[in-house]
C-alpha cells in the first residue's frame, strides 16, 4: 500500500485535534478563535505528546486560501446601503479608533525599541476590534437590545473597511520603507485607489449583468464554480499590479455582494470559508512559541492594559461628542475593547512581506487571546464603570455632555431638508470625482500595461502602437466622459432662479467641468505622442463644448446610469417586497395647480417655446380654461391669462418652478401627490379625468429600441411619461433620448383616448 501524501495526514491531525478542543470552547462557552489557535499551538513543535504537523508549508498555503476565502465572504456582506444606515457617530468613531490606535501603537513601539514599520503595523494590529467577539460578548450578557449594540455592530462595519484600506497602506509603506521615499509612498497609494475605483466600477458595470444572462445556465454547483473562479481572478490581478491577495478577494465579493446571486454564493460558500478559516487560524496557533512569549511577558501585558485603556477612551469619547448619552458611549467602547481575528492578518501579510520582526506574531496573538477573555468581564462591569465616573466626573461637565446630547436630538428632529448648495455640491463633486478618477485609472492601466505589451511586439510600426494605446484610452475616456459632463439640472435651477448671485459661480462650476474634459480629452496625446499641452487642447476644447450639448452623450449616460444603478441596487430591489408596483410612481411624484396672471410671460405662448420640461423638469398634464378640461394638451396649445395649468413633477421640480413663476405671473395653487390628485377628481366627468397605467415594453414594440423622443407619446397616445422600472429600479427624470428595452415598465398618465389607443395596439389588456 502506498502512504499517504503528507497533506492529507496533517489535514487529518489538524481536524481532528481542532474538533475536539472546539467542542470543550463550546462546552466552556468560549470563542471558537481561541480553540482553533490552542489546536494550532498543540500540533507545532513545542508540544511532544500529540505528533507535529509533518509540512508546515502545505498549511501556510491553506492558511492563505483562508484568508481569501474570509476576504471574499466579507465583500459579499460589504453593503453600501448597510453603511448609509450607521449613522455619523459610528463612522466617526470606527475613524477615530482605528486612526487613534495606530498612533498609539506606533508609538508605544518606538518606546518598546521595536522600530518605525513594527511600530506601525502593532498600531493597526491594535486598532481591530473583532466582529465575532464583541457580537458574542453582547448577546451573552443579555444585552442584545440595547441601544449601543447597534452602535456597536455599525462601527464595527465601518472598521472591517477601513481595515482593507489599512492593509493596503500598511503594505505599501513597508514597501516603500526600503527606498523611493514618501512621495513613492503616496504615489503607489494614489494608484491603488485608483484601481480600487476602476475595478469596483467596471465590475458592477457588467459582473452582475453577465451573470444575470448567463443565470438560466447555472445551478447551485455551477454559481459557486463561477464565483469562486470570478474570486481567484481578482486574487491573481491584485497580486499581478502589486496589491494583496486579500485586496482582490474582497473586491471580487463587493462587486458581487449587489447581485441577486449574492445571497446564495455566500450560502454555498459558508463550509468552504469555515473550513480554511479553521485551518488559518490553527495556524496562527502553530506560531504560538511559549519562550517568545514569556520573553516579552511585559511587554504584552503593557499592550492589553494600554489597548483596552486607550480603545475605551477613543471610542467613548468619540461617541459622546457626536451626541449620545454616557451609557451608550461607555458600554459601546467597552464591547469592542480586545483586538480581533484581522490583527492576525495583518501580521501574517506583515512576516510573509519581510516587513517585521517574527517575534511580533506571537506577541499580537497573546494580546488578541488575552483582551478576548477582558471583553465579557468589562461589559457586564460597565454599569458599574458608569456609576463610577459619574460620581468621579464634574457635575459641569456632565451637565455638558447630557446637553450636547439633547441638542444633537433636537437639531436632527428639526432639520427639514439640506442646503440647496451643499446638495448641489455634494452631488456635483461626486460625479466629477468618480468620473476624473476612473479616466485617470485607465490612463494608468493602459500606460503601465498596455503600452509595454505592445511594444513588445516588435512587427509592429512604433507609431502605429502608439495611435492603438491613444485610440483604447480615448474610448475609455469617451464610455465615462458622460458622468463627467451630463448632470442632473434639478439642484442648479434652484440656485440659478433663487438669486443673481449664484449665476457666476454656477457658470465657474460648469466650465469646470468642460475643462477638466478638455484636458483629459488631451492629456493622451501628450503621454503617448510628447506633445506640448496646447496643441491636442486646440481640438480638445470644442469637442468637450459639443459633447457637453450632445444627445447621444446624454443617452449613453442614462444607459450607463441606469445600468449602474440596477446592478449596485439589484439584491435590495430583488428582496424588497414592492406589493403595489406604483408605490414609488405615489410617493415620488406630484401634481400642483398653478394660474396663468394677466400680464404674465407665458400669455400667448405655446407650450413648446415656454420650454418648462426641459427647463423645469415639470410636464403639462391638463389645462383647464373656463369649464373645459383639455387633458395632455399638445406642445402647439398657446396658454392664455386665467388658464389653470395641471403640472407633474417632483417636490424640488415645483420649488424650482414656483421661484420662477413668482417673477413671471404665474400663481401657485394646490399641489399633492399623483396619486392624491387622481383620487381627487370626483367632481370632474369620467370622460375628462385622468388615468394612470403601466405598460410593459415587449420585443418589436412601439417602445422597442425606440427613445422617447422618438416615440412621441403625447402626440401619438395622448399621454405622458412619468417614470419606468428597469429591473425593478425605478427611473424618475427619464431623458427624451433614454431608449427603452424589452421588460421596461413604463408609468403614463392621460386621458381616455389614451386608454383607447393603449388597448388599440395591444399595449395593455
Amino acid at each position: 500500500m502506498s502512504a499517504l501524501p503528507t497533506l492529507v495526514t496533517d489535514m487529518a491531525l489538524i481536524l481532528v485535534v481542532a474538533g475536539i478542543i472546539t467542542l470543550l470552547c463550546k462546552k466552556l462557552r468560549q470563542p471558537l478563535i481561541i480553540g482553533y489557535i490552542l489546536a494550532g499551538f498543540l500540533l507545532g513543535p513545542v508540544v511532544d505528546f500529540i505528533p507535529t504537523l509533518g509540512d508546515p508549508e502545505n498549511i501556510e498555503t491553506l492558511a492563505e486560501i483562508g484568508v481569501i476565502f474570509m476576504m471574499f465572504a466579507l465583500g459579499l456582506e460589504f453593503d453600501l446601503h448597510k453603511m448609509a444606515k450607521v449613522g455619523l457617530s459610528a463612522i466617526v468613531s470606527a475613524v477615530v479608533q482605528v486612526g487613534g490606535m495606530v498612533i498609539v501603537g506606533y508609538f508605544l513601539g518606538l518606546l518598546l525599541g521595536w522600530g518605525n514599520i513594527n511600530g506601525l503595523f502593532l498600531g493597526g494590529m491594535l486598532g481591530m476590534s473583532s466582529t465575532i467577539i464583541t457580537i458574542k460578548a453582547i448577546e451573552d450578557a443579555g444585552m442584545r437590545d440595547r441601544p449601543f449594540a447597534s452602535l456597536a455592530i455599525g462601527t464595527l462595519i465601518i472598521e472591517d473597511i477601513l481595515a482593507i484600506f489599512l492593509m493596503l497602506i500598511l503594505a505599501t509603506l513597508a514597501i516603500g520603507s526600503g527606498g523611493g521615499g514618501a512621495g513613492n509612498i503616496v504615489l503607489n497609494i494614489g494608484k491603488m485607489l485608483l484601481y480600487l475605483a476602476l475595478w469596483l466600477t467596471v465590475g458592477i458595470l457588467f459582473i452582475p449583468s453577465l451573470i444575470k444572462k448567463i443565470g438560466h445556465l447555472m445551478n447551485a454547483e455551477t454559481l459557486l464554480v463561477v464565483s469562486l473562479g470570478f474570486c481567484f481572478a481578482m486574487v491573481c490581478l491584485a497580486d499581478a499590479l502589486g496589491f494583496s491577495s486579500a485586496l482582490g478577494a474582497f473586491m471580487a465579493g463587493t462587486i458581487l455582494a449587489g447581485s441577486f446571486a449574492a445571497e446564495e454564493v455566500e450560502r454555498m460558500m459558508t463550509p468552504l470559508k469555515d473550513l480554511f478559516v479553521a485551518i488559518f487560524f490553527v495556524s496562527v496557533g502553530l506560531m504560538v512559541v511559549p519562550s517568545t512569549i514569556l520573553r516579552y511577558i511585559v511587554p504584552i501585558l503593557i499592550l492589553c492594559v494600554v489597548t483596552i485603556v486607550a480603545k475605551v477612551l477613543l471610542l467613548s469619547v468619540s461617541m459622546l461628542v457626536t451626541g449620545k448619552d454616557m451609557e451608550t458611549s461607555l458600554h459601546s467602547a467597552l464591547s469592542q475593547s480586545q483586538v480581533g481575528e484581522f490583527s492576525f492578518i495583518i501580521a501574517s501579510m506583515g512576516i510573509s512581506m519581510g516587513a517585521i520582526s517574527d517575534f511580533l506574531y506571537p506577541v499580537i496573538v497573546a494580546v488578541a487571546v488575552l483582551t478576548t477573555f477582558t471583553t465579557p468581564f468589562l461589559l457586564r462591569g460597565g454599569g458599574r464603570l458608569q456609576a463610577l465616573l459619574e460620581k468621579l466626573l464634574p457635575k459641569k461637565l456632565q451637565s455638558f455632555m447630557s446637553r450636547m446630547a439633547q441638542e444633537k436630538t433636537d437639531e436632527a428632529a428639526q432639520a427639514e431638508e439640506e442646503n440647496v448648495w451643499l446638495t448641489f455640491l455634494r452631488r456635483y463633486f461626486t460625479n466629477y470625482g468618480i468620473s476624473v478618477v476612473l479616466i485617470l485609472a485607465v490612463y494608468l492601466a493602459c500606460g503601465q500595461f498596455l503600452l509595454p505589451w505592445l511594444e513588445e511586439m516588435q512587427t509592429l510600426d512604433p507609431l502605429l502602437i502608439k495611435c492603438i494605446a491613444a485610440g483604447i484610452m480615448l474610448f475609455f475616456t469617451g464610455i465615462f466622459l458622460p458622468v463627467l459632463l451630463v448632470f442632473r439640472r434639478t439642484y442648479f435651477t434652484t440656485l440659478w432662479l433663487s438669486s443673481d448671485r449664484n449665476h457666476v459661480p454656477l457658470l465657474l462650476l460648469m466650465g469646470l467641468r468642460v475643462a477638466t474634459a478638455a484636458f483629459l480629452i488631451a492629456l493622451p496625446f501628450v503621454l503617448i505622442f510628447d506633445l506640448p499641452l496646447f496643441l491636442p487642447l486646440l481640438i480638445a476644447v470644442p469637442a468637450a463644448l459639443l459633447s457637453s450639448r450632445s444627445s447621444a452623450l446624454k443617452r449613453r449616460y442614462m444607459q450607463i446610469e441606469a445600468r449602474f444603478l440596477s446592478n449596485f441596487n439589484e439584491k435590495q430591489l430583488s428582496s424588497t417586497d414592492r406589493g403595489d408596483k406604483t408605490i414609488w410612481v405615489d410617493e415620488e411624484l406630484y401634481a400642483g395647480r398653478f394660474l396663468v396672471r394677466n400680464g404674465s410671460e407665458a400669455d400667448g405662448v405655446t407650450l413648446n417655446d415656454l420650454q418648462w420640461g426641459r427647463l423645469f423638469n415639470v410636464s403639462v398634464i391638463k389645462l383647464i380654461r373656463g369649464k373645459t378640461h383639455l387633458n395632455i394638451p399638445t406642445w402647439d396649445r398657446r396658454v392664455q391669462a386665467g388658464d389653470v395649468l395641471v403640472l407633474l413633477g417632483r417636490p424640488q421640480a415645483f420649488t424650482n418652478f414656483t421661484l420662477y413663476g413668482a417673477k413671471n405671473g404665474i400663481a401657485e395653487g394646490e399641489i399633492m401627490t399623483l396619486r392624491s390628485f387622481i383620487d381627487s377628481q370626483d367632481d370632474v366627468p369620467f370622460d375628462k379625468q385622468l388615468l394612470e397605467y403601466a405598460i410593459t415594453v415587449k420585443k418589436k414594440d412601439l417602445f422597442d429600441g425606440q427613445s422617447l423622443r422618438q416615440v412621441r407619446l403625447r402626440e401619438k397616445l395622448n399621454c405622458v411619461l412619468v417614470g419606468l422600472a428597469r429591473s425593478e429600479l425605478p427611473i424618475m427624470d427619464v431623458h427624451p433620448d433614454f431608449i427603452f428595452q424589452p421588460d421596461d415598465v413604463l408609468w403614463v398618465v392621460g386621458s381616455q383616448s389614451m386608454a383607447a389607443a393603449l388597448f388599440d395596439r395591444g399595449l395593455i389588456g
